[in-house]
């Protein structure tokens, strides 16, 4: 490999090798699962910009997680805007977080309403007949 200045590490310099940097981040990364829409699009534009910093396996393997199935190679060279629009569009398998909640709905209500949040621990509300128990009734003879 020819000795190159990493896109995303620029201050170290010229490396002959793949980008530590970039490898660590990629061992690091946030499950696709868990992010937005706008977050998974964000992360495959970045993939996909400036010098190949890391093994094109690991690449490939990310495009698939963020993009949610199976990706050809081809796909990567000729439609990169349509996947990363699917990684954008495609629906999540978790549910959204709290801080997502928080962030995105209530962040959204003026400073001035009056905002009251409830929580319940839904393993104590169950009731008996919730659990398969079965509703007994004492009747008299």
């Amino acid at each position: 490999m020819a000795a190159y200045t990493c896109t995303f590490h620029p201050e170290r310099g010229e490396i002959d090798d793949f980008c530590s940097l970039c490898i660590k981040e990629h061992e690091e990364r946030r499950d696709a699962e868990s992010m937005t829409g706008d977050e998974r699009a964000t992360e495959l534009r970045r993939l996909c910009t400036g010098k190949l910093s890391r093994p094109m396996d690991l690449i490939h393997k990310r495009i698939e997680e963020l993009v949610g199935r199976p990706v050809w190679t081809h796909e990567i060279g000729l439609r990169m805007e349509g996947l990363i629009e699917e990684a954008r569009s495609r629906p999540r398998n978790t549910p959204i977080s709290g801080d997502e909640i928080r962030d995105k709905v209530i962040g959204s209500i003026p400073p001035d309403k009056p905002v009251i949040i409830l929580t319940a621990d839904m393993d104590a509300a169950r009731s008996p007949l919730q659990e398969g128990e079965e509703k007994r009734e004492d009747r008299k003879s």
